[in-house]
């Protein structure tokens, strides 16, 4: 019962983890910078050049740094400062 409750754990982390790329991925699809192709056995492949990647993601950071998260982190206030 302990190796079926970790198991759903780490599964529901690993399809959470995913989804929070998905934006990223849309912006090249978009701008036609993804590139797809099925295999005879079925394998579907996607490839992107690194550097569109990159200057997708750095973007997005400098418009909102909280991109990659669900949502933006709740902050304590430390001093009145």
């Amino acid at each position: 019962m302990i190796f079926f409750k970790v198991f759903f754990l780490i599964k529901l982390t690993q399809k959470k983890k995913l989804k929070l790329n998905e934006h990223f991925f849309k912006i090249l699809k978009k701008n036609k910078k993804l590139n797809y192709s099925k295999l005879q056995s079925g394998l579907e492949m996607w490839s992107f050049k690194m550097s569109d990647f990159f200057k997708v993601a750095t973007d997005l950071f400098q418009k909102n740094m909280y991109t990659y998260l669900e949502s933006k982190p709740k902050f304590n206030r430390i001093s009145k400062y």
